[in-house]
This record gives structure tokens, C-alpha cells and sequence, in this order.
């Protein structure tokens, strides 16, 4: 990998489990001359139990895996890369059978190691966000694990004001 600056448009939800509102952000975010696409893969039993107050609302962002591979299909053939958000082994999984070039673990999935493992094996880009980790424990995790993916890995630190 190269120290090249990399633009990711973001379009994380902002889908809403809608098949023409995907088209029309992909075809956005291809136009924007980004070098890369991202979106959230939800799968509501990966973030929620289904007594919790918004579970509804994250089964309603879950798509079928063939809309998901058109949009890989969409973006690669414009020359971009594309990532997916993922909250688990699920949606780890169906982001590997839909192509896509890399994942994107939270900061709530920080601590889940065999998921961070896993991410490591199976794509050649992985960005971990470490925002509100402490740098101990980041530290530790990049001398113990991270070390030896230095070519795969980002880390990227964000801060959300909602």
C-alpha cells in the first residue's frame, strides 16, 4: 500500500434499507470522484436484541446480498474501491461474498479480537476506529496484533457530534 491520501464517500445508512435510494447514493458517490465507497451492512440481531426500542429500525436497513452485489459491481467498474461497515461474523461474511475490498470495525468492535482476526484473514484493508480507545489499550493492540498487518490496517479516529 501506498501513502496515498484515499477519499471515501461515506454513505453509511443513509440508504435506509432502500433499493432505488442505494442506486441513487452509489451513483452519487461515483460521481464524486471519491477512490472509494462505503456503506454500513446492518443486520439488526448484530446490534440489537429484539426487545430493544430501535430494533425495528435496523432490520428495516437490511438488504438482500444481490443489491449489494450490483452496487460492488457499479462501483468497481468506475475504478473505486468499496467498504462496508461491520458489526459482526454476519455481515463480515456476506461483505467477503459481495466483494467487497474492505472492512470497517467500530469502535464498539474494538475489543472483539477474533472478529478483528478474522477481518484480517480474509481482506487486504481493514480500518479500525479508535476513537474514545485509550491509547494504552491501542498501544497494546497494535504492538500484539496489528504489527504484523501494518500494510493492511488504518486507523482512523473520528468524532460524531449526534
Amino acid at each position: 500500500m501506498t501513502n496515498s491520501i484515499e477519499i471515501i464517500a461515506e454513505v453509511a445508512q443513509g440508504y435506509e434499507g432502500n433499493e432505488k435510494l442505494t442506486n441513487l447514493l452509489t451513483t452519487a458517490a461515483i460521481k464524486s470522484g471519491a477512490s472509494s465507497v462505503k456503506f454500513q451492512l446492518v443486520y439488526a440481531d448484530e446490534l440489537a436484541t429484539p426487545d430493544y426500542v430501535w430494533y425495528e429500525l435496523f432490520k428495516s436497513l437490511e438488504m438482500d446480498e444481490d443489491v449489494w452485489k450490483e452496487v460492488a459491481q457499479r462501483v468497481h467498474e468506475n475504478g473505486q474501491l468499496l467498504y462496508f461497515d461491520v458489526f459482526g461474523f454476519e455481515s463480515l461474511s456476506a461483505a467477503k461474498n459481495i466483494g467487497a475490498d474492505g472492512v470497517k470495525l467500530s469502535t464498539t468492535e474494538f475489543y472483539n479480537i477474533d472478529l478483528m482476526k478474522e477481518a484480517l484473514q480474509q481482506f487486504e484493508r481493514v480500518i479500525i476506529s479508535v476513537g474514545g480507545i485509550s491509547e494504552p489499550d491501542i498501544d497494546d493492540l497494535v504492538q500484539n496484533l496489528l504489527i504484523n498487518y501494518k500494510e493492511k490496517i488504518c486507523l482512523i479516529y473520528g468524532f460524531q457530534a449526534e
